[in-house]
């Protein structure tokens, strides 16, 4: 109804026609008033609920800055935390959604249905690959048994896809334009100084290039025996990077292999992150996970690591689709990633429990009446997809169970030493150290981190924080499963670091906990998005996206600046300063062959706590060459005329008389390292 003006009103007056009852029209305003109060009134709260989430992150960023080592006062930090925590709580409580999209049971039921033809041919395969595995060695025959039999176990689960209507939106130029950016800073922070960083080899390294240098000769194993034991992944990948890109026996060759590693995890954080947000929450994620000191360091170091969030990402995000999706296709997948991470490290063990967990939260939420039924077909899809693809270590462990079990039970059992506390009293310590390892300690091994400062810099977990507290809130105002999921998933995931019982210095690590960082960064994406959408919430409209794109660049940028001080500085200087320098023997090794010299006439004489022989010879370019000779040995050289040297370490004065005493005419002179206090003796004789 339209209001009528007053010369409209003072018209009527003179129309008997026309009649303007005003009382109706004062009424109709008097009824809109307190519908303007209450908009005007739901506006204000909005606002008010924006700032505090804005002033909660605040205070989690001022919190976190005093656990960083240089300001720590765990006192401080504790109370300003709790003070963001109550500001968020308090300001998430009005946002039903912030970016979370209506949770819904999906009608259809998830059942045990397969291809009974395919999967008998499936098992049969299986079962002659598996007679043909022994002796712990991959040949022809049965990997082409093996691989036929994974084949048709996945194809009898696979269901054609529905067929669903073309995305016709148009394509949003300016995201693509930040996944580019995004990609280029990930690639600057994962291949930047990758010879350098770190830029020694340690007792590892030897034992993973020794598996190498195996499986170039001709020898195949499927469990790589040297060193307590070892999954196969990493050396065949390795050993294909060689033949690929005709790189030597050496540290770079293991690098690339596993920084490849650690960014093939990426797409997998973002699917999950896009999954429980939106696209902006996952290029977050994967921007913090790609620029992280953590997933950075363990990538760059050349040990197996990363493979433990590169299996357990896509495990993860097909496991959560494929129960919400109710598809076992997505299940399938789950299934073949889990049984591919069991062949890649040790820590990947615990995942067949965590996949057991998210499944029964799943039907904790869901209480339908074939709940069980569901249960028992998601496990029974996954358990037969992954077992066919570990069959291979099945084989081993159904042989040796002693030797592939002995490093895990070492760290959980006494078989090794005993536990110095009750092992109840030592798993709780544990399990405190590890999960506040995100934002106060993250261990003391130097080779995989900066001793005794948090996993996450300060800005990651600041938001972490702002990303769990939102979850955890959604958890008891929805009950969301797949919150749920994520959540548990990071404990369960730092168990092979918590369940280090009998080496409880070894906990919390890293290493071991590298599967945790895949939900840990999908939270801080999410966290991370909330923020900026409160910025951009509470801002006038005009200047709301300007101001939000700021607010994120500069978080960025601060996060940025601190990863690179952390890993190209902070990490690279404590790394050089307890590494012992085979590089800089290689080299002098090097020099002396090129001179026309017999390689086998250049010695290392052992020391205690001193460098790994065998890493000379990988340093020098000759793989698997042990340059050691012991100081009793030094009288044998003698035999043989021709030029030759001996390096010893400085403090070793036995070994300088010996070579004094064999060789007079011998002379000393000292190497001085580019590491202060990694300087080392040459004695050449002519």
């Amino acid at each position: 109804m339209q209001e009528p003006s007053i010369y409209d009103y003072l018209k009527s007056l003179f129309d008997p026609k026309k009649t303007i009852d005003i009382r109706e029209y004062v009424a109709n305003y008097r009824n809109k008033i307190p519908e303007r109060i209450e908009n005007q009134k739901e506006t204000s709260h909005k606002d008010i609920n924006n700032l505090k989430i804005i002033m909660g992150t605040g205070a989690a960023i001022l919190g976190q800055i005093f656990l960083e080592p240089a300001f720590l006062h765990v006192g401080f930090a504790a109370i300003i935390y709790l003070v963001s925590f109550i500001l968020l709580w308090k300001g998430f409580k009005p946002h039903k959604n912030l970016t979370q999209p209506e949770l819904c049971e999906n009608k259809k039921t998830l059942r045990f249905s397969a291809k009974k033809s395919y999967l008998i041919l499936s098992l049969a395969f299986l079962l002659i690959s598996f007679i043909l595995f022994t002796g712990n060695s991959f040949n022809w025959v049965n990997l082409f048994f093996w691989i036929l039999g994974v084949f048709f176990m996945a194809f009898s689960f696979w269901k054609p896809k529905e067929t669903k209507k073309k995305n016709t939106n148009k394509r949003d130029m300016s995201f693509i334009a930040v996944v580019i950016i995004v990609s280029g800073i990930i690639l600057f922070f994962r291949l930047f100084l990758l010879n350098e960083v770190p830029g020694e080899m340690f007792s590892d390294h030897a034992e993973k290039l020794l598996d190498v240098r195996d499986i170039l000769n001709g020898k195949y194993p499927i469990f790589f025996e040297r060193n307590t034991g070892r999954e196969p992944i990493q050396f065949y990948f390795t050993a294909f990077i060689i033949k690929l890109l005709n790189t030597e026996i050496n540290f770079i060759s293991l690098k690339i292999g596993t920084v490849f590693f650690g960014l093939m995890t990426l797409p997998f954080i973002y699917l999950i992150a896009e999954d429980q947000s939106n696209k902006w929450g996952g290029i977050f994620a994967v921007l913090f996970a790609g620029i992280g000191y953590w997933p950075n360091v363990i990538s760059r170091v050349g040990l197996r690591y990363s493979l433990y969030p590169l299996f357990s990402a896509p495990v993860l995000y097909y496991l959560i689709k494929g129960l919400k999706e109710k598809n076992t296709n997505y299940l399938v997948v789950s299934g073949l990633f889990l049984g591919f991470g069991l062949h890649g490290y040790s820590s990947f063990r615990i995942v067949p429990f965590l996949i057991v967990i998210i499944i029964l939260l799943y039907l904790f939420s869901y209480k339908t009446s074939d709940q069980h039924v569901q249960a028992v077909s998601a496990i029974s899809i996954i358990g037969l997809a992954s077992l066919s693809v570990f069959l291979p270590l099945y084989r081993y462990w159904f042989d040796h169970s002693d030797s592939f079990s002995y490093r895990a039970l070492s760290r959980l059992t006494q078989i090794e030493r005993p536990f110095d506390q009750p092992g109840i009293v030592v798993f709780i310590k544990n399990f405190w150290d590890s999960i506040i390892m995100p934002f106060y300690k993250n261990g003391q091994i130097w080779v995989h981190s900066i001793p005794n400062r948090p996993a996450l810099d300060f800005i990651s977990a600041s938001f972490f924080f702002v990303g769990l507290v939102y979850m955890v809130h959604q958890i008891r105002s929805q009950k969301n499963w797949e919150f749920s999921a994520l959540l548990i998933s990071i404990p369960v995931l730092m168990l092979p670091s918590i369940l280090s019982l009998a080496y409880p210095g070894e906990n919390p690590s890293l290493n071991r906990s590298a599967g945790a960082l895949v939900p840990i960064f999908i939270i801080t994406g999410i966290g991370i998005n909330l923020v900026i959408k409160s910025v951009n919430n509470i801002l006038p409209k005009k200047y709301s996206k300007l101001g939000a794109n700021i607010f994120g660049l500069v978080i960025v940028s601060i996060s940025i600046l601190n990863n690179y001080q952390l890993v190209f500085n902070t990490y690279r200087n404590q790394f050089d300063k307890n590494a012992w320098n085979t590089s800089e023997i290689g080299k002098v090794i090097v020099k002396f062959v090129q001179k026309g010299n017999d390689p086998d006439n250049a010695f290392v004489i052992p020391y205690p706590h001193w460098v790994d022989t065998r890493l000379v010879g990988f340093n020098a370019d000759y793989p698997g060459k042990d340059y050691a000779l012991s100081r009793k040995e030094i009288s044998d050289s003698i035999s043989t005329p021709e030029e030759k040297i001996f390096i010893f370490k400085p403090e070793d004065s036995e070994t300088q008389a010996e070579l004094e005493k064999w060789y007079p005419e011998g002379q000393a002179s000292i190497f001085y390292s580019e590491i202060p206090g990694k300087e080392f003796i040459i004695y050449t004789v002519n």
